[in-house]
């Protein structure tokens, strides 16, 4: 079952709204305060007993590896558990949220408790506690969770996280495996191929519709800055092709294939590449 943004412009107020449980939330607001109070003082005093180890003995270039390494893990784990204590306190306790509740000409109805769901974050993996909506005539349809939806998670991936996965996997070289290394080494993420996959398949096709356009204004944005630079040639904009050439294992033996995709590129007056957009449909015959 697909859900639109109807979800999220209608069943979230109503989930959410403050002026309906403000004292319960205010209850929340000093737990969540003293959550972070608790995580902020261990994170100091972790730090603290980084620096005194780390004083205790000769500086060597060894050891300064080491610190700062240490130093970029605790302060990962108190972002881990600050956006964790957050997101968790985004949702009022589940009995201040209405049992029934009606989105796209269906009726919901919540489940009595909130269940668990692993998420990942910049910061590595975080608890997320979320409120469920089941259809109220068991048609089979799945349960919906709105604090989920209105975090904007994407198989299990904050939405940041994921822009971080996209970005990694448009680097030029790069592999499934190299872009599962550096989110393991810089985020914590204990991901495989197939989250990996699922989590860019569905990146490509929510930006797909917005590429067109955004390529149209890049290649305006190129001419403009094109007709204001200095020199004695006339802007260009040429069309042409670009291609790499690429070994792939197949059935019998190795081949080369050439991978290729249009290109339009702008120069200014100087005759110097200002920018080039591509244009491709991979796999596309011919």
């Amino acid at each position: 079952m697909q859900y639109s943004t109807y979800i999220v412009a209608t069943l979230l107020p109503l989930l959410l709204d403050k002026s309906a449980v403000g004292s319960i939330l205010a209850t929340s607001e000093l737990s969540l305060e003293r959550k972070i109070g608790d995580v902020v003082a261990g994170l100091a005093e972790k730090l603290q007993l980084l620096r005194r180890e780390f004083l205790s003995e000769p500086v060597d270039p060894e050891r300064t590896f080491d610190f700062e390494h240490q130093v970029n893990e605790a302060v990962r784990e108190l972002g881990r558990q600050f956006v964790q204590a957050v997101y968790n306190h985004a949702e009022p306790v589940i009995d201040s949220l209405p049992k029934h509740v009606h989105c796209e000409a269906s009726q919901y109805t919540r489940l009595n408790r909130k269940t668990p769901q692993n998420v990942w974050t910049l910061f590595g993996q975080i608890r997320l506690h979320r409120a469920g909506y089941r259809p109220t005539d068991k048609s089979g349809d799945a349960t919906i969770f709105p604090l989920a939806l209105a975090l904007g998670l994407i198989g299990g991936a904050s939405p940041a996280l994921a822009e971080r996965a996209g970005a990694l996997m448009g680097d030029s070289g790069m592999t499934q495996q190299a872009v599962l290394r550096r989110l393991k080494q810089d985020h914590g993420v204990g991901w495989g191929v197939k989250k990996l996959r699922q989590v860019t398949a569905f990146l490509a096709t929510e930006l797909a519709e917005q590429r067109h356009e955004v390529q149209v204004e890049k290649l305006l944005e190129l001419l403009r800055q094109a007709a204001a630079s200095r020199g004695r040639h006339k802007p260009g904009l040429s069309v042409g092709r670009d291609g790499i050439t690429m070994g792939m294992r197949c059935q019998g033996g190795s081949v080369h294939e050439v991978a290729t995709c249009g290109t339009v590129t702008v120069f200014d007056r100087r005759g110097k590449r200002l920018g080039t957009v591509y244009l491709a449909y991979v796999p596309e015959f011919g």
